[in-house]
C-alpha cells in the first residue's frame, strides 16, 4: 500500500542537497550514508536529516527581485533549455505571481488560505440530472502504453518539481541519457501507467497547492509529482484521441485539430452576417469556480460511458479526496480537495469537458429547436466558457435555461462577469433588455485568442497589446543591455 508513497519520500531523503557538499566524491559518500540508513530502516533519522538540510539551504528572507537576480535566474533557465519558460517568467513577474497562504487576496481582502478553502467545497452526492442518459454501458478496454510513448513525452517535459523535489530536467536525464538503464526505467513507467489505467490501486497521491495572484483574485493551481504528470501525459498520448472524438465539436477543449481557430472564424463570420441586425448579439458566459465544483460522481459516470479506455485512469485520479499542501516561508497549510478537478492536472480540461457534455447536449437541443423556427442559434463551449450567438430573445431564453439546468450540473454562472457583444446602435436597447442580468454590454471583445467586434472596436485591444510588447522589450533591454 505504501510503496508509492515511499518512492516519493525516497526521492526527497536521498537527493536532498546539503550545504557545503558539492564535490563528486563527497556526494557519493553522502548518498552511501543515506542508503545505509535506509538499509538499517532508520527512516526517522533520514527524515530529520532531510528537514535540517533543507532548512539550512533556505534564504534568511524573501529574495529581492533585483535586475541582477533576474538576469541570473533567466540565464540559468536558458542553460536548462527552458527558453519559453524563461521569457514567460520575465514577462509575468510584474503581474502578481505566487501568493503565500497568509497573504491577503487582492479581491476579497481575506487570507489566501481562506479563499482557497472556499474554492474547494465538501463532497456531495450530486444530482441525478447531471448523469447523462446513455443507451448502453460500453466495455472497459485496456490501454497499452509502451516505453516509446514515455520517451516521446519525456522529450517535452517542462514542469517544476512536485512534493518529491525532483524536477523535469532530472527526469529527462534519467529517462533519456543512460542507455539501457533509461530503457528499463521507461519500460517500468509504461507498465506503471498501464497499471493505473487498467486496475484499481488502493491509494491516492496528494500534491502541492499554490495560489496565483490574478491581480484581483486568487487562482488555485495544483502541482503534482513529475512522475504522475509523466504517466498522465503518456496515457493521453495513447487514449486522448478517443476523448477528442467524444467531445467532437460540442466541447472545443477535446483537442480537435484547428478547432479553436475554426470557432473564432465561424463566430466572426456570424458577426459579419448578422451583427448589424437590430436584435442580434453574442453572449460570452463566465462560470464561477467551475473546475473545483463539478461533482466527481456524475463526472465519472459520464466519462465511463463516453471514454471507456480512459475511465479507470480518470477514476483512479479522483476516486479519493486528496490532501493539498501549501508550503511557504511562513509555514505549512493543508486543505482537502473533495470535488472537481485540479487545475494543473494534464487531464483536468479533458475530464471536465467530458463531465459537462450532458449539459451541453441539453442546451444544444434547445438551439436546434430554434433552427427549426428559422432562427440562427449557435452555441460554443470551451471547457467552462459557454457562448451563444443569436437573437436577443433566444439568447435570453437560452441563458435562463442554462441557469436552470446548470445548477443541477454544478455549473453556476456569473452574470456580472459575462460579456454581451452587440453593435453600438443597439447598446442602449440591449442594456435595457438584459437589465435584470447585469451583463457587461460591449461593442467588441476578445474571444478564444481572437477578437469579435464591429469596425474599429478592436483597435484599443491591439493598442494595449502593442503597449505591453513595447514594455516587455524595454524590460529585456534594461536587464540585459550593456
Amino acid at each position: 500500500k505504501g510503496n508509492l508513497d515511499w518512492f516519493f519520500v525516497f526521492q526527497i531523503v536521498m537527493l536532498q542537497r546539503e550545504c557545503g557538499v558539492k564535490a563528486t566524491k563527497d556526494i557519493r559518500i553522502l548518498l552511501d550514508h543515506r542508503l545505509n540508513l535506509r538499509e538499517r530502516k532508520e527512516f526517522q533519522v533520514l527524515i530529520e536529516n532531510t528537514v535540517h538540510a533543507n532548512e539550512d539551504l533556505q534564504p534568511a528572507g524573501k529574495k529581492k527581485m533585483t535586475e541582477e537576480h533576474i538576469r541570473k535566474v533567466f540565464c540559468k533557465m536558458l542553460l536548462q533549455g527552458k527558453l519559453r519558460q524563461a521569457i514567460q517568467w520575465v514577462i509575468e513577474m510584474e503581474k502578481g505571481g505566487k501568493l503565500q497562504h497568509i497573504d491577503l487576496c487582492t479581491k476579497t481582502g481575506q487570507p489566501v488560505l481562506h479563499v482557497l478553502k472556499s474554492k474547494h467545497p465538501e463532497a456531495t452526492e450530486g444530482e441525478l440530472e447531471a448523469m447523462g442518459d446513455y443507451n448502453h454501458m460500453p466495455a472497459l478496454v485496456d490501454m497499452l502504453v509502451m516505453q516509446e510513448h514515455v520517451a516521446k513525452v519525456a522529450t517535452k517535459l517542462s514542469e517544476s518539481a512536485g512534493p518529491g523535489g525532483v524536477n523535469s530536467i532530472a527526469w529527462q536525464n534519467w529517462l533519456l541519457r543512460f542507455g539501457g538503464a533509461s530503457w528499463h526505467l521507461r519500460e517500468t513507467i509504461a507498465n506503471f501507467t498501464g497499471w493505473l489505467g487498467n486496475t484499481y490501486p488502493p491509494w491516492a497521491v496528494g500534491g502541492w497547492l499554490i495560489g496565483l495572484d490574478k491581480c484581483t483574485g486568487v487562482r488555485p493551481v495544483g502541482i503534482r509529482e513529475v512522475l504522475m504528470r509523466l504517466c498522465r501525459k503518456s496515457a493521453m498520448l495513447v487514449i486522448g484521441g478517443d476523448a477528442t472524438k467524444s467531445c467532437g465539436t460540442d466541447q472545443e477543449c477535446g483537442g480537435l485539430k484547428a478547432g479553436i481557430e475554426g470557432v473564432v472564424h465561424a463566430m466572426r463570420t456570424l458577426w459579419e452576417d448578422f451583427g448589424e441586425g437590430e436584435d442580434w448579439g453574442i453572449l460570452l458566459v463566465d462560470a464561477r469556480n467551475a473546475f473545483n465544483e463539478i461533482n466527481r460522481k456524475s463526472m465519472q459516470w459520464n466519462i465511463r460511458h463516453t471514454w471507456p479506455r480512459g475511465a479507470r485512469f480518470a477514476f483512479n485520479c479522483y476516486r479519493h479526496s486528496k490532501v493539498l499542501v501549501m508550503v511557504s516561508t511562513q509555514g505549512i497549510a493543508t486543505l482537502l480537495s473533495c470535488e472537481g478537478v485540479t487545475q494543473g492536472n494534464p487531464l483536468a480540461m479533458m475530464l471536465y469537458g467530458l463531465g459537462v457534455l450532458p449539459l451541453i447536449d441539453k442546451l444544444k437541443h434547445y438551439c436546434n429547436l430554434q433552427e427549426y423556427s428559422n432562427s440562427v442559434a449557435r452555441q460554443i463551449w470551451y471547457i467552462d466558457d459557454s457562448t451563444i450567438a443569436s437573437l436577443l430573445k433566444i439568447i435570453k431564453e437560452w441563458y435562463k435555461e442554462l441557469e436552470k439546468k446548470g445548477t443541477s450540473h454544478d455549473y453556476c454562472t456569473e452574470p456580472s462577469k459575462s460579456v454581451f457583444i452587440t453593435n453600438s446602435e443597439n447598446s442602449i436597447a440591449t442594456e435595457e433588455y438584459f437589465e435584470s442580468f447585469n451583463f457587461k454590454i460591449v461593442n467588441g471583445s476578445r474571444y478564444l485568442g481572437g477578437f469579435v467586434d464591429e469596425a474599429d472596436a478592436e483597435l484599443p485591444w491591439v493598442a494595449e497589446k502593442l503597449s505591453f510588447w513595447e514594455k516587455t522589450v524595454g524590460t529585456f533591454g534594461r536587464i540585459f543591455g550593456r
